[in-house]
């Protein structure tokens, strides 16, 4: 079975294409406008939404016996984790608050663990 190509069907030739190392990609045709497109980094390439707190919280209350505190520190890491997935969907404002809850479940875990 041999392939076969088909002849370009447009009359016009592909605009060029320039590449800018990650961050915009230009198209630019001669005589047309320019179009720039930009590529915005999102919170979730530089924050943990507090997961390494609540990840060391509860390794610290597993180790040390703060077994009450546990339950709050698999909240926060849940918390935490679903504010990642939010802030990649683009949802900036949900990820911000789902960080603020895992920010005070991991509070209430240690004020728990320090006062039982």
């Amino acid at each position: 079975m041999a392939y076969q190509t088909l002849p370009n069907q447009d009359p016009y030739p592909p605009p060029s294409y320039q590449m800018q190392v990650g961050y915009s990609a230009t198209a630019h045709e001669p005589g047309a406008p320019q179009v720039v497109i930009n590529h915005q980094t999102t919170p979730a390439d530089n924050d943990d939404y507090n997961w390494t707190m609540s990840c060391i919280m509860m390794l610290f209350c597993f180790i040390c016996g703060g077994w009450l505190a546990l339950p709050l520190n698999f909240m926060a890491i849940g918390m935490s984790s679903s504010a990642k997935d939010a802030a990649r969907r683009g949802d900036a404002a949900l990820a911000q608050r789902k960080a603020m809850y895992a920010l005070l479940l991991n509070a209430t875990a240690v004020i728990l663990f320090v006062y039982i």
